[in-house]
């Protein structure tokens, strides 16, 4: 027996969904990629006093639903494309120094742009 959703269905499912594509500049040394689910420290804004270099930025947009999204930060519901990339260019951590959100009607883009650091001790 097939089971045929709705239409309306099927596009609240597809609609809800946020859409995400990040780029990043390589701006150090060639490292080699660490696991796919590495941890990856999340510092807001102020590099840590630790000896690091800059590896990398990542530049992360996401489109979302407004309504479906409002308790997560953009900050936060970035985080997951952060850390897929900065894992995959070797850094250790990301410094998150710009978010901006810009609202059309019921969707949000959101901007978020991090370097990527890798500890040098």
């Amino acid at each position: 027996m097939i089971y045929r959703l709705p239409l309306a269905v099927l596009f609240l499912t597809v609609g809800l969904s946020a859409q995400s594509r990040s780029v990043v500049d390589l701006t150090g040394p060639k490292l080699p990629a660490r696991d796919k689910k590495c941890d990856i420290q999340f510092f807001d804004g102020k590099a840590p006093d630790s000896p690091h270099e800059v590896i990398g930025h990542i530049r992360v947009y996401i489109s979302r639903d407004k309504l479906v999204s409002r308790s997560e930060s953009p900050v936060d519901h970035s985080k997951p494309e952060f850390r897929k990339r900065a894992c995959r260019i070797g850094a250790d951590a990301v410094v998150l120094v710009q978010q901006t959100v810009s609202n059309s009607g019921e969707f949000q883009t959101l901007y978020v742009k991090g370097d990527a650091i890798h500890f040098t001790k």
